[in-house]
């Protein structure tokens, strides 16, 4: 759907998880322009001895992890995408959501801090390496501008979260929330078979000796009595 005018302003409350899952496409795809722009733009002005002499060790920092975070968006985002495909979204995809638009939001604010911090205002007006450089900090802060809507999207998301349970199936597996799913699980069923086939002990050979005690008891009293009377 088309985003709002401003950063993180866009609607989700009356968007399908089908049109959710279009704008997370599109995020993925706008992920991997900006990777692949930066790795060419820092080629070039690398080339031209620009990048490590001119351009601010932070800024520089800014766009490798730029780089990087693209391709940490992108793969998360595929993810939520096939979670989306097979109706199952869960908790974990919500979370992945929101570590996206967290990192985003630090990320926008490190894009001006670190280009604006060497002698208080970094700049080189007419110089075409710095419009190079200058063009990486404000296509990297609207691509993460950008994605301050992920907010939104993940809040709508949360209305079609599965919930997590436990279920037992026939064959004797337990489902753990929708995924997992451990077959054959038999809980104390080992012991209980154990017990159950050990042969079990006759009534007479448990209790023989209530028996014998008393009758060996009686019989050593009547030889007691026999020889008191014999003396």
């Amino acid at each position: 759907m088309a985003q709002g005018i401003f950063a993180g302003g866009t609607d989700y409350s009356g968007q399908t998880i089908r049109e959710i899952k279009s704008d997370i496409e599109n995020w993925m795809e706008y992920s991997q322009k900006i990777k692949n722009e930066f790795n060419q733009i820092i080629s070039e002005l690398m080339d031209d001895k620009y990048w490590e002499t001119e351009v601010p060790f932070e800024f520089r920092s800014f766009c490798d992890g730029t780089v990087r975070i693209c391709d940490t968006f992108y793969s998360d985002f595929q993810i939520v995408v096939k979670s989306i495909d097979s109706d199952n979204v869960t908790k974990r995809e919500i979370e992945l959501m929101k570590n996206i638009y967290t990192v985003a939001v630090d990320y926008e604010n490190w894009s001006w801090r670190s280009f604006r911090q060497k002698d208080g205002y970094w700049h080189d007006y007419g110089n075409p390496l710095f419009i190079k450089a200058e063009r990486l900090y404000a296509d990297g802060r609207d691509f993460y501008v950008t994605l301050k809507d992920v907010s939104n999207a993940l809040c709508r998301m949360e209305d079609y979260v599965k919930d997590e349970r436990i279920t037992q199936i026939n064959d004797n597996s337990i489902n753990i929330g929708d995924n997992n799913d451990l077959r054959n699980v038999r809980i104390n069923h080992e012991q209980n078979v154990n017990r159950e086939s050990q042969p079990k002990e006759s009534w007479f050979k448990k209790f023989w000796w209530t028996f014998l005690v008393p009758i060996a008891v009686a019989v050593i009293a009547g030889i007691i009595l026999f020889m008191l009377k014999m003396n």
